[in-house]
């Protein structure tokens, strides 16, 4: 600790303590002349050759300064000083250098988040490396489903191929949309995702109240967000007695995910074309049932 002061102390009298030891190193210097003078040297002969014999000053004074504090952070400051000095003398270059570390560093930043969402923060899915999703097209209009913007869509036959296949142990489709919520204070846009009844098997991520979607549940039925949950019904804990109205249709609230559970994603620019980005999916609805292959025919 004593070192550690010292060497702050140091620090803090950098100007003074740089004094001194050019002056030392100076009075070596002299004291050096002066007793080759005595020896009978001339005074100029005697000064060349006592700075010869002392050394190099800017070395000595070098080490000198890196034992009493740190040496990395005076040539920091010269180097800074030389920059600032540099950029003021040309300020084209300057204007140039700014802009070039401001794209660099935006650049940066831009594949370090891409990096960070899908290698070093993982999904937070039990199992997330095994999730896979698969696109389409038309999947909502081919289930006859009413939601009007669609996210992430499969059309249904390749969806039932998918799930009778060995190769997945679960399979669900969602559409992603905003509907509008009714309640006391009026009408407002949510975020609302239609999804299959195995959709929260498949993620598996169990509610903090009540359940998810059962097989034999009929349309009017919903899951909620926490976020939902906690600002719009203050954290009810019998929030399975009570419904929510979603475009004019009364839904009974069976159960609340978890604030850690979003699906899908909107941090960024969102993927539906009237749906908000930036926010995250507030209520669940179920979709029709997969149609059976004679249906389909």
């Amino acid at each position: 600790m004593r070192e550690l002061w010292r060497r702050l102390a140091v620090l803090v009298r950098w100007s003074t303590v740089s004094r001194d030891l050019d002056a030392e190193l100076r009075q070596h210097v002299e004291l050096r002349q002066a007793r080759l003078i005595e020896r009978g040297a001339a005074a100029d002969d005697a000064r060349a050759m006592a700075r010869r014999r002392f050394g190099n000053m800017t070395v000595i004074r070098e080490e000198a300064m890196s034992v009493w504090g740190w040496r990395w952070l005076g040539q920091l400051a010269q180097d800074l000083r030389f920059g600032a000095r540099t950029l003021r003398r040309d300020p084209t270059f300057a204007a140039s250098a700014i802009l070039t570390l401001g794209l660099a560093t935006g650049a940066t930043t831009a594949v370090f988040s891409i990096v960070s969402g899908l290698l070093l923060r993982p999904l937070p899915f039990p199992d997330a490396d095994r999730l896979i999703a698969v696109h389409g097209r038309n999947w909502a209009e081919d289930r006859g489903s009413t939601a009007d913007l669609v996210t992430g869509p499969v059309a249904s036959l390749e969806l039932e191929a998918m799930a009778a296949s060995q190769s997945f142990d679960g399979v669900a489709g969602y559409a992603a949309s905003t509907r509008h919520l009714e309640n006391a204070d009026g009408v407002e846009r949510i975020r609302v995702v239609v999804a299959d009844r195995t959709f929260f098997d498949v993620m598996r991520v169990k509610p903090i109240v009540g359940r998810t979607f059962a097989a034999d549940d009929p349309q009017g039925v919903a899951v909620l967000s926490e976020r939902t949950w906690r600002s719009r019904f203050n954290a009810d804990r019998a929030i399975t007695s009570r419904t929510i109205t979603i475009d004019g249709s009364v839904h009974a609230i069976v159960g609340v995910m978890p604030d850690s559970f979003e699906f899908p994603y909107y941090q960024t620019q969102s993927s539906v074309a009237s749906m908000p980005s930036g926010g995250r999916t507030e209520v669940w609805v179920p979709l029709e049932p997969l149609r059976s292959s004679n249906d389909a025919q």
